[in-house]
């Protein structure tokens, strides 16, 4: 299964990276594409509940955790075929 890199994780994120990786990611049209964006959704909630800890906002850090755990493993699901 070919690799959708949406955002490279040699370097930190310049601020158009995410907007970019938006607009890649609606444009992905392959079948194959949907298990690689969920990984990524499910690493992008996993940091904003890290971020979220660290400054101290309170937010419910654990549900996020969680939610990202449930994408990635509906990700995991889809790649295994199943």
């Amino acid at each position: 299964m070919p690799h959708l890199q949406l955002i490279s994780t040699d370097v930190p994120p310049a601020p158009g990276d995410f907007r970019r990786m938006v607009e890649e990611t609606r444009n992905a049209t392959e079948a194959v594409a949907v298990p690689e964006i969920l990984k990524t959704v499910a690493e992008l909630v996993e940091h904003a509940a890290y971020v979220m800890t660290r400054d101290g906002d309170g937010a419910p850090v654990t549900r996020m955790l969680l939610l990202a755990a449930e994408i990635e493993e509906i990700s995991a699901r889809l790649s295994a075929g199943d």
